[in-house]
């Protein structure tokens, strides 16, 4: 404690946020190992005592914070339709005719009460024709209806809600057309003049640079990545690049690097006479110090403070400030005195991919940079210098790599191996030219009224990008795998500490590494996933669509639609892909139920990701649709073959499981509408004494016509036609099929009313239990032909306990069971 006490405090204060966010979770077991370090720590002493009340307060600091909600937030509001008076706190992002944007909310209106509330919320509002678009800082007023933020709820998948959550975002308002906001005091002050400057940079790229170009120039001077294509952003994540699109501690550093260096050179070059009168005032390492904070906090400003990036300025202030201060820093020190500061201001932050990810590489890069041999006494001839610095590179690209890599698999299921070579190369030519020359260019084109060196910026984001597509396309670039579980994470980090810092023994350090070794591939062997002999099917939580994989006995997976896509949001990016890949199913067979976009529009994400075995569909088309185009496009470029069924067609992508294709009668020539609904491939699978019935859209008319074609349809678990519309699910069907259980697969506030209010009385009437994507997540089923057990992953998955809970103690015990024996909460059908 007393060598470096801050780092002490902050090792410290992490445990005890980690220990407040578990109370959330398991109040009872961590109050008991709360009482049990009361005995242990203090009997080390004063410094005892201290780490012990450090790390109770920041328990119960991080418990707290998660749990205090004032009763005047917004949050309390949700599913209300109010009168909103908001603040805008970033520039309207249009895509498709609607804007999106972060406001904070300052007073509602609700039954003729007008109250003051708190809190930011997301806004998506739809401009009418000819109004004026919204802008930063404008004061508006406008009817709005409040609904929380919600995630899909999947295995694998990415938990929006949380992240909106760890930004102060706990609610979303949606202004329709007819509702135009009325603006009651237009932005001004310096950050909206900010913004304009920003908003001029934009318009001054776009009309010198090409569209990638532009967009990368952008990402880089001012943290904005809406214009980056999807395409753009896949190539620079197989190359391990992603961290290039947003500005972090990397930009920071670099910015603060360039500047400091100019600084020092600009210095030397002064008179003899100037540099004396210079140095009585200051020394040449104070005012390049001081002068590089200037530029960071310029940078960061450019930014608009976003979150990420104030979190890495504050790490370049300590650093520039111990210069600034003629100190030499001791770099774990600096460090920890960034993460008390952040965590102190935002305690949630410590939850977040980029904190993470951010101080786990400054701390390798500093470690690492540690091992460096002293530098010799004397002068240092160039050819040293450049040795050294060929050696600083290469250690703290292999350091930051290394060391970030479990946590990029824990966060994002990916392992990147061409990225420690990328970044050893691509890093220096972004510090040494891309972003000076770019981000100089940038902020001077509003004052010029163009883009200066625009033909020299052109080329240096295009040879940047071309150079990062280059390592994109490397075979294996990027390897998606499960999300390895948190305790070998922490095994992993553990034994590389253990190796680095705790242990003297070399004869040790070889088999603690070992270990981190052999975690990483034995987890890496898993995958692909081996067959089970089970019948597994699972109903994802899509939003408003279809979407279920099927994975046979001997391992095969079939893929029954792939959700909607539209805007940014892709179902099959967002959910089918991760879901997949957490499985370690690298080859499937896909099957539309019909061409309309909430069933087929995930499909065409999934086909250059997967081995494609082959493609199902009815054979309609829907002419002019881009979506059906992009689908058969894409198949074409992977060469999937393509068969078109309807009843009795053979169809056996699953071995081992009976597969019956029970309608359409005859193929469609193509249809929209109703028609195109009753014309959904309805796929019976059966393995065993089990049966699935998976009935797309259909409604009445497609029903009639089943129950007069005496097919066999009695089914265990049936898929509820058009996600329950009000014309599907008649009395008859539902006779016939006799299901046991029933599954909606409906997105939570769907504009269609889906399910209508009497489709569920109508499944109680007949003693059907139901399940629904939009509450409980994706609806799992496992079958070994004889049994048939379910689970929903709300029932699966940790659910946080508020202190309001009336039996906390019996949702701890859920937890634990989740946490350490998932498998006692499946229930047999």
């Amino acid at each position: 404690m007393d060598r470096h006490p801050l780092v002490t405090a902050a090792v410290t204060a992490v445990l005890g946020l980690t220990l407040g966010h578990a109370l959330g979770y398991l109040p009872v077991a961590t109050l008991a190992l709360l009482l049990a370090l009361a005995f242990i720590l203090p009997g080390a002493g004063r410094a005892g005592h201290l780490c012990y009340g450090l790390l109770l307060a920041a328990a119960l600091y991080g418990y707290a914070n998660a749990w205090d909600l004032p009763a005047e937030h917004v949050a309390h509001h949700t599913g209300e339709r109010v009168q909103l008076t908001a603040t805008v706190l970033e520039p309207p992002r249009m895509e498709g005719g609607r804007g999106r944007f972060t406001a904070r909310a300052e007073a509602l209106e609700a039954d003729g009460a007008t109250r003051p509330i708190i809190g930011n919320l997301s806004v998506i509002y739809t401009p009418a024709k000819g109004a004026r678009p919204l802008a930063y800082g404008d004061r508006f007023r406008a009817w709005a209806t409040l609904r929380p933020i919600r995630s899909l709820n999947n295995p694998g998948g990415f938990d929006h809600a949380a992240h909106m959550a760890r930004q102060g975002i706990l609610a979303r308002a949606t202004i329709a057309r007819r509702d135009t906001p009325e603006v009651l005091v237009p932005g001004h002050g310096f950050m909206t003049a900010v913004h304009r400057w920003r908003a001029a940079m934009e318009t001054a790229a776009n009309a010198a640079l090409g569209p990638e170009e532009a967009a990368l120039l952008m990402a880089l001077s001012t943290g904005d990545t809406d214009r980056v294509s999807d395409s753009l952003r896949e190539r620079f994540q197989a190359a391990g690049m992603t961290h290039v699109l947003s500005i972090s501690g990397t930009h920071m550093g670099l910015v603060a690097g360039v500047v400091f260096l100019l600084v020092r050179l600009a210095v030397r070059g002064l008179p003899h006479r100037w540099l004396l009168g210079l140095s009585a005032r200051v020394t040449p390492h104070a005012l390049a110090a001081g002068l590089a904070l200037l530029a960071v906090s310029g940078y960061a400003l450019l930014s608009g403070w976003r979150v990420p990036t104030v979190r890495s300025l504050v790490m370049v202030w300590l650093v520039m400030l111990a210069l600034l201060l003629g100190r030499r820093a001791h770099g774990p020190t600096g460090l920890a005195a960034a993460a008390l500061l952040i965590l102190a201001a935002d305690p949630a932050a410590l939850f977040s991919a980029s904190f993470q990810l951010s101080f786990v590489a400054v701390l390798a890069i500093l470690l690492a940079l540690e091992r460096l041999p002293e530098p010799p006494e004397g002068p240092r001839p160039l050819p040293w210098r450049l040795r050294r610095w060929a050696l600083s590179l290469l250690l703290v690209t292999l350091a930051a790599g290394l060391a970030t890599a479990p946590l990029v698999a824990w966060h994002f299921g990916q392992v990147n191996w061409p990225g420690f070579v990328a970044n050893l190369l691509l890093v220096p030519m972004l510090g040494v030219a891309v972003l000076p020359l770019g981000l100089a260019a940038a902020v001077a084109a509003p004052a010029l009224g163009h883009l200066p060196l625009a033909g020299v910026v052109d080329g240096l984001l295009a040879a940047f990008i071309a150079a990062t597509s280059w390592f994109a396309a490397l075979p294996g670039a990027l390897q998606h795998v499960a999300m390895p579980p948190l305790a070998l994470v922490l095994a992993t980090y553990g034994a590389a500490l253990l190796a680095i810092l705790g242990w003297r023994h070399l004869a040790w350090r070889p088999g603690t590494m070992g270990i981190c070794v052999f975690g990483a591939a034995w987890w890496l062997a898993l995958h692909p996933a081996p067959p089970t002999g089970e019948l597994r099917v699972a109903f994802l939580d899509v939003g408003q669509g279809d979407a279920a994989v099927l994975t046979g006995p001997a391992g095969d997976t079939l893929v029954i639609d792939g959700g909607t896509r539209f805007g940014r949001f892709d179902a099959g990016r967002l959910a089918v892909a991760p879901f997949l890949w957490q499985h370690g199913i690298r080859r499937v067979t896909l099957l539309a139920s019909h061409p309309q976009i909430d069933h087929a529009g995930g499909l065409i994400h999934l086909i250059p990701r997967f081995e494609v075995a082959a493609f199902a569909g009815n054979g309609a088309r829907r002419a002019g649709a881009r979506f059906d185009n992009d689908l058969h496009r894409a198949l074409d470029a992977a060469g999937a073959a393509s068969v078109t069924l309807w009843r009795g067609a053979g169809f056996a992508p699953l071995h081992g499981v009976e597969t019956a294709v029970l309608s359409p009668a005859v193929p469609p020539r193509g249809a929209a509408g109703r028609a195109a609904n009753n014309d959904s491939l309805v796929i019976r699978v059966g393995y065993g004494a089990h049966h699935f019935l998976f009935t797309g859209d259909i409604e009445a008319p497609a029903e009639a016509a089943l129950l007069a074609s005496g097919l066999p349809l009695a089914a265990t678990v049936l898929k509820v036609p058009h996600h329950g519309s009000a014309t599907s699910s008649g009395d008859g069907f539902l006779a016939a099929v006799r299901p046991a259980l029933a599954v909606i697969e409906v997105g939570a506030d769907n504009p269609y009313g889906h399910p209508a209010a009497a489709v569920p009385d109508r499944y109680a009437r007949h003693h059907i239990p139901l399940r629904r994507t939009d509450r409980d997540g994706t609806v799992l089923f496992r079958s070994d032909g004889r049994t048939l057990r379910t689970a929903t992953w709300a029932a699966l998955a940790p659910a946080p306990i508020p202190p309001w809970h009336p039996r906390p103690r019996g949702e701890e015990w859920r937890n634990l069971r989740r946490l350490l024996a998932p498998d006692s909460l499946w229930t047999p059908l």
